[in-house]
């Protein structure tokens, strides 16, 4: 479908009504509904429900406002809570939004900022994102359809961007010369424009590439969504000195971030008396803050590797505890024994720093997946240790 039939179509009172009506239907049940009702574009009014179902969680504006979107605007989109916060970490009058795209980042920088340019060089999604931005009663922002046109002339506070990572055949986008824009190319131009800028990259990007080809880089956000990495951010400016990191969990209407630009010394401790495991979130290991942040809590490391420790029962933020029922030998005879010993059957695997990995350690075990119960698997004093635990506390 078309941008200009999708904008069309949700001007039209009568359709709009339409998806009133028929916005909870089952997908499976909801073409044959629409057959027998006889509604006019049900291919097209299909579609459309189709992606504000599959949006309501990333885009809920979106979805509550009836806005334009297609499949590829959808899917390279930052999230309504990521863009969100990325808007809370810049200030200043204007903002360049060189990669515009569907709008969502823009939208959130109109809150913040006086004026918003946003560039966005395919058209149809530059009238699009115009369409939304104008139903949404935006004023402070213009839809600027040419390819950084009279940048330099605009003089903003900061640029913004998201570059296009799905022009080759990588398609996680782990190539970051082959993005579109080149940031590495254009990064010294933008910043003699501009004193900052930030860069939204791939979240499977390397910390440590980033450290070495981006020197101008003074921080680096790895934002997760419910434990879920949704991109890193790369905030560059002129004179950058050292590098801060920062872990970020977005969860409902609570954010946990951890920030550090040192690295302690390591704490482990290979015994404990103490009942409960400390497994440190996704976006922690990720940014490479296993040791900075358990050293920041006060809790030992069980290995070197950092990324489990030794904890009390207690709430701790960007990451999760577990309750340790048995442990033992990492050896097939062993596990064996203490699954048969509390009738365990099913299990979700999980491997730290250990000699295998989860789906090698799974299949030699022929262990179904499932239920509540969680082998962790990780070496103590060069000694592989297999814990039977189930999990406490989610946080």
């Amino acid at each position: 479908m078309q941008s200009n039939e999708i904008t069309s179509l949700l001007k039209n009172p009568d359709f709009l009504r339409e998806i009133e009506v028929y916005s909870n239907e089952e997908p499976d049940q909801l073409a044959l509904k629409l057959a027998k009702a006889g509604v006019e574009h049900r291919t097209k009014l299909t579609q459309i429900l189709q992606l504000y179902r599959k949006a309501q969680h990333k885009l809920p504006i979106w979805v509550e406002h009836k806005l334009a979107l297609t499949k590829r605007t959808y899917e390279q989109s930052s999230s309504e809570a990521c863009a969100k916060f990325k808007a809370g970490l810049i200030k200043g009058k204007t903002i360049a939004d060189l990669t515009c795209g569907l709008g969502v980042d823009s939208y959130y920088f109109t809150q913040e900022f006086e004026n918003v340019i946003a560039f966005e060089h395919n058209a149809e999604t530059a009238e699009v994102t115009r369409f939304n931005m104008e139903k949404l009663g935006i004023q402070n922002i213009t839809v600027n359809p040419e390819k950084f046109k009279g940048l330099s002339e605009l003089k903003p506070d900061v640029i913004y961007v998201d570059p296009d990572r799905r022009t080759n055949s990588d398609s996680q986008g782990r190539n970051i010369e082959q993005y579109e824009p080149n940031i590495l190319e254009h990064l010294e131009q933008w910043l003699a424009i501009s004193g900052t800028v930030m860069i939204k990259l791939s979240p499977v990007t390397d910390i440590t590439w980033i450290r070495n080809n981006i020197p101008q880089c003074s921080d680096i956000f790895v934002v997760s969504v419910k434990n879920e990495i949704k991109e890193i951010l790369v905030l560059a400016v002129k004179d950058a000195a050292e590098i801060t990191l920062h872990a970020v969990d977005i969860n409902d209407h609570r954010i946990a971030q951890f920030s550090s630009s040192q690295s302690p010394a390591k704490s482990t401790s290979n015994t404990s008396s103490s009942k409960y495991l400390f497994e440190p979130g996704r976006v922690v290991i990720k940014s490479g803050l296993e040791s900075e942040f358990l050293s920041h809590r006060g809790l030992k490391a069980i290995n070197d590797s950092g990324t489990l420790a030794w904890v009390e029962k207690d709430e701790i933020e960007l990451g999760r505890i577990f309750n340790i029922i048995d442990q033992g030998p990492s050896n097939k005879k062993s596990i064996k024994s203490l699954l048969k010993r509390h009738n365990v059957n099913r299990a979700e695997i999980i491997c730290r720093n250990y000699f295998e990995q989860s789906k090698v350690v799974r299949k030699k075990l022929r262990l179904a997946s499932g239920g509540n119960k969680f082998l962790i698997f990780t070496v103590i004093e060069n000694s592989g240790v297999c814990f039977l635990a189930d999990e406490l506390l989610l946080v």
